[in-house]
């Protein structure tokens, strides 16, 4: 984790489930990695700019495994289509400006 760890660190502090599925864990990470800490506007991270790996305790030596390309575009979350969801609603919901 780099930059400011804190926000982070109580964002996955929240959401933490144990024995959580890859895809579970991704999700929660992802979501803590791009959370506005501080009052920062929150992030859209996508597969460029993350760098994913697991630990591989199954191998006969333990070594990390990188997830990368398509692997992890699968376990990431869907690009927030409820932001864009959210700003069609208050859109529909303004009244219409009178015609001048």
């Amino acid at each position: 984790m780099g930059g400011t760890t804190e926000p982070i660190s109580a964002a996955l502090n929240e959401s933490y489930t144990e024995n959580a599925d890859l895809a579970d864990a991704v999700r929660i990470a992802v979501a803590a990695l791009g959370a506005g800490g501080n009052g920062a506007e929150p992030r859209t991270l996508s597969p460029a700019t993350l760098e994913v790996a697991i630990l591989d305790a199954n191998r006969p030596r333990r070594a990390f495994r990188r997830i990368t390309g398509s692997a992890l575009e699968a376990l990431l979350p869907e690009p927030d289509s409820g932001a864009a969801a959210d700003a069609d609603k208050a859109h529909a919901d303004k009244p219409d400006a009178p015609d001048n």
